[in-house]
């Protein structure tokens, strides 16, 4: 005879809820600390020579000096992806902005005009390969603005709000399942159960 199943008992695991960590995984993550910390390095020595070239082509009243902003372009232009670098690099030891990281790793592989003259490419191609690793990936700490358009699939955009629920950050997790929902309707039932839970929990605690 089959039993009834009962409504109040557990569903089990979250099947979109992020893998645990294992020392293969934490080492995994950690190891992009360090083209990070290099990146930062490259950026501000790239930043600070193009600062210095700057102050010293500067016009100071003479007569066949450049005009300023010819020199302000010129310099500018070298310094558009050496400074996303450096945004990137700090976001990677973060771990937020997934988006931006992957930019300022693709800025590190630009030729000439990347932090270093394009000397990083190995850098850049470096972090790409480890940030796509999907428990790096899972290692950036979702916010509540971010919408399901920011990920590739429905496993992500779940297993995002899901960690926003374990971190106590119920609103933003609702409004993320939501969001979800609309986007991938064939997943709906669940993310209707995940609000619930919640919902009972915000009541628990009020």
């Amino acid at each position: 005879m089959v039993n009834e199943s009962n409504p109040e008992a557990p569903r089990g695991p979250n099947p979109y809820a992020s893998s645990q960590t294992t020392p293969e995984t934490a080492s995994d993550a950690s190891s992009l600390n360090i083209p990070a910390s290099i990146a930062i390095g490259c950026c501000v020595i790239s930043l600070g020579l193009w600062l210095f070239a700057l102050i010293v082509s500067l016009p100071y009243d003479s007569p066949n000096a450049p005009r300023l902003i010819e020199i302000l372009g010129f310099t500018g232009m070298f310094m558009v992806l050496p400074g996303l670098g450096l945004a990137g690099a700090v976001s990677i030891l973060q771990r937020k902005r997934y988006g931006l990281c992957i930019a300022a790793a693709c800025g590190m592989m630009v030729p000439l005009l990347g932090p270093c003259f394009g000397l990083t490419l190995p850098l850049g191609i470096w972090a790409i390969v480890l940030l796509r690793r999907r428990p790096i990936r899972e290692s950036f700490v979702p916010t509540a603005e971010q919408s399901p358009s920011e990920f590739g699939n429905a496993d992500d955009a779940i297993a995002a709000a899901s960690k926003l629920d374990r971190n106590g950050h119920w609103d933003g997790a609702i409004a993320l399942y939501r969001l979800a929902a609309d986007r991938w309707p064939e997943h709906a039932t669940y993310i209707e159960n995940c609000i619930e839970d919640i919902t009972k929990k915000q009541t628990a605690a009020s």
